[in-house]
Parts: structure tokens; sequence; C-alpha cells
């Protein structure tokens, strides 16, 4: 008695979690049939509690993620978690995890996969690279030669006219430490 209590507590702990949590999330047998999934995944997948037992395969869902099945068949294959930046017809971006499903006995038995809305993040890092190559062509109109330092001395930016001016290119500047440039020209003390 007091183990079935013990399981039933369980399960209801485990029926709040999947309801409450906002990462969507599906459990997916060996076969890639349904075995359980979160109330996050209904905006994603046409997925109904009837689902359960059906094929992935046969759900359509509002993902560009036309890879989702060969990369669950590569999971359950060799083991290796599979993380992927994907986005939904609607414009938002998920990292999606795909990794072995394990019992309590240690034997793969499925898949799980999460889909964590990172649309947030996915802008400010696009408006980030839109600044930064907005700051290079500007940096790029001065005439002077310039190199952006990081605080180890490695060159993190250099200027047209830096690379105009020494006759480098830009991939044996940037990246390396200001006293390694060229044939070592730069390697003053006093600098």
């Amino acid at each position: 008695k007091n183990k079935l209590e013990e399981i039933g507590q369980i399960n209801s702990d485990l029926e709040n979690l999947m309801a409450s949590t906002q990462i969507a999330t599906l459990f997916l047998d060996r076969d890639l049939h349904i075995r359980h999934f979160t109330p996050s995944m209904e905006p994603l997948f046409n997925i109904l509690a009837s689902d359960r037992g059906r094929s992935i395969t046969h759900l359509t869902n509002k993902l560009d993620y036309p890879t989702l099945t060969e990369d669950a068949a590569q999971v359950l294959r060799t083991l290796v978690p599979i993380e992927r930046d994907i986005h939904s017809q609607a414009g938002q971006w998920f990292l999606v995890r795909l990794r072995p499903y394990r019992t309590t006995e240690d034997r793969i038995d499925g898949i799980v996969l999460t889909f964590v809305d990172v649309t947030a993040l996915k802008a400010t890092e696009i408006a980030l690279l839109e600044a930064q190559e907005y700051s290079a062509k500007i940096v790029n109109t001065v005439h002077d030669g310039l190199l952006v330092l990081e605080p180890n001395m490695s060159v993190q930016f250099a200027n047209t006219a830096f690379l105009q001016m020494f006759q480098v290119d830009k991939e044996e500047t940037v990246g390396k430490i200001i006293y390694q440039l060229g044939n070592g020209q730069w390697d003053i003390p006093a600098l």
C-alpha cells in the first residue's frame, strides 16, 4: 500500500511538472512513436493526447526542421546528443536538444526532445552582429591604421588602412598576438 501511494505521489509530481513547464518536451520511444509530451508542444506540433503511440512522422509541425527524424535516428544510433537552432513558421527561434531516453536500468529506450524558445536571444544576437558590422564599416573609413586589441594583446580587429599600410592579410593579423605580427617588428618592450 505504501509503495502504491509513493508511486501515485511520484506520478502526480511528474504530471504537475509536465503541465507547468514552459519548455516544450517530447518523449519518443525507439520507433519514434510519441510516449509523452508537455502542453507547450501543442503550438509547435499538431498534437493531441490521443496521438500517444503514433509515429512523430505522421504529425505535421510548424517548424523549419526537415531533418528531425534523421537527427532522432542518429541520436538513437550513436547515443550522442544533438543541439540545433531552428525557427518556426511564425518566426520564433528554438534551441532543440535531442538526447537519449534512459530508463532507471540505464537502458536506452527512446529519445527526449526539448524545444527552448530563444527568440529574444536570437534577436539580440542578430542586432549585435549588425551593430558590429556597422562599427567595422565606420572604422574602415578611417585613413590611419587602426588595431583593436584584446586584454591579452591579441588583435581583435584591424582596419583596411592598417592591412594596406603593412601589406598584410586579415587572416594573418586578426586573432594573433601583436608581438607575433609580421616578422616581429611589433615586439617592442616599450609598446
